[in-house]
C-alpha cells in the first residue's frame, strides 16, 4: 500500500493505493453523486486542496485505477472521470454563487441556506450545519482574493467588493 495526499475535505487526508491490485482507497476525497445531491456542497475546509486532489484523482482514473469514496460506490474510468468532475464543477459553482450571493451582506448561515435552494438540497438542519464547513473555507479563500470583506449588521455578514 501506498499513501496518496489527498487533502482539501480534510488536512492531512490521506488515500492508499494497492498498485497491485489497481485500486485507491480515496476516503472522503471525493463524493459520490447522490451525496454531493443531497447536500449540495462537497464538504471540504480548503477549495484549493480539494480541487488540487480531485485532479490528483484524475490521473489515478486515466490510469484505470478504481477508485473507492467513503460515500458512494467504487468507480473506474468515464464514471469515475464523470464523478471526479462533477465534484470540481460544483465546488467552483460554489464559490461562484457566494460570490453572486453576496451582492448584499449575508452571514454564514444566510448563505448556507441560500446555497442549498440554489443546489435544490433537502433543507435539514444537519444539511445547513454541514454546508456551513464549506461555505467558510469558500468566505476565506474570497477574502484572501481580496473579493469580499466584512460587514458588521446584527451579525458577522461578508459582501462582495464594488
Amino acid at each position: 500500500m501506498k499513501a496518496i495526499e489527498l487533502s482539501g475535505h480534510s488536512p492531512g487526508m490521506t488515500g492508499f493505493l494497492d498498485e497491485e491490485n489497481g485500486v485507491l482507497y480515496a476516503g472522503d476525497s471525493f463524493f459520490g453523486e447522490k451525496v454531493i445531491q443531497s447536500v449540495g456542497l462537497p464538504y471540504l475546509v480548503e477549495p484549493e486542496l480539494f480541487k488540487e486532489s480531485i485532479r490528483k484523482l484524475i490521473g489515478y482514473a486515466e490510469e484505470g485505477i478504481l477508485l473507492i469514496p467513503s460515500h458512494g460506490r467504487a468507480v473506474k474510468g468515464e464514471e469515475a472521470l464523470r464523478l471526479l468532475e462533477l465534484n470540481i464543477q460544483r465546488v467552483e459553482e460554489g464559490e461562484r454563487k457566494v460570490l453572486e450571493l453576496l451582492k448584499e451582506p449575508k452571514s454564514i448561515s444566510e448563505l448556507s441556506y441560500a446555497l442549498a435552494k440554489e443546489f435544490e438540497a433537502k433543507i435539514t438542519p444537519q444539511v445547513l450545519a454541514l454546508n456551513q464547513v464549506p461555505v467558510r473555507a469558500i468566505i476565506a479563500e474570497l477574502y484572501n482574493r481580496d473579493l469580499i470583506e466584512a460587514v458588521i449588521e446584527n451579525d458577522l455578514k461578508w459582501k462582495a467588493k464594488d
